[in-house]
């Protein structure tokens, strides 16, 4: 502004500043001074520097190993819930060729049917409702997790890919489970359960690289 009225009055100007124009002038709120700081200055920012970025890396692996832990130990507990799955399995086998005889009885009383033909279609449901291999996939799943957070390098990505799989391997049990009475109810407890600790170790995977 005293630039301005200095020039108007050397030329003899009657404008008056445009201070919004002045404002659109690139650089216009800026200064451009080069000042040598000195080497010792310069020192002293670049070790404050370093000792900020050490002490930011010493934060982010001491949070690092506080996850690691807790995620070891929901894959420790989604494991253990995938044992006893295949133990209430193991005994719901019998339960479920009772109840599908039961079934096919009522429905196909007083009708002729092939033998043969009604062992092939009872063998096409049981295998429908046969979760052997979700829960075997979803042991492995998680003990590969474990094994990702002692290996080196960035395991985010291959975390949250891993971590879909058990998803799905999950919502699978989920929908065979229902036609295994009381023991089908405990299962699906149990896999809403796993369900559970597979989101919370989502969640957690977020903080990781």
């Amino acid at each position: 502004m005293t630039a301005f009225r200095e020039a108007a009055n050397l030329y003899d100007l009657e404008n008056a500043p445009d201070l919004n124009s002045a404002l659109r002038v690139p650089g216009m709120l800026t200064i451009d001074v080069e000042t040598d700081l000195g080497d010792d200055v310069k020192a002293a920012v670049l070790q404050a520097a370093q000792e900020a970025v050490a002490a930011l890396n010493q934060v982010r692996e001491q949070e690092g190993a506080v996850t690691a832990v807790e995620l070891r130990q929901r894959c420790r507990a989604i494991i253990s819930l995938v044992k006893r799955m295949e133990e209430i399995r193991a005994g719901a086998i019998a339960a479920f060729q009772k109840r599908l005889r039961e079934r096919l009885t009522e429905l196909l009383h007083g009708a002729g049917l092939d033998p043969q033909r009604l062992a092939q279609e009872a063998a096409i449901l049981a295998d429908r409702s046969d979760i052997s291999e979700e829960l075997m996939r979803l042991k492995t799943h998680a003990s590969q997790l474990e094994g990702m957070l002692d290996a080196n390098g960035e395991v985010g990505k291959k975390l949250d890919f891993l971590l879909q799989e058990m998803n799905r391997e999950s919502n699978t049990v989920l929908s065979k489970t229902g036609g295994l009475g009381d023991l089908g109810l405990t299962i699906t407890d149990l896999a809403l359960t796993a369900k559970s600790e597979i989101d919370k170790i989502r969640e957690q995977s977020l903080n990781l690289e």
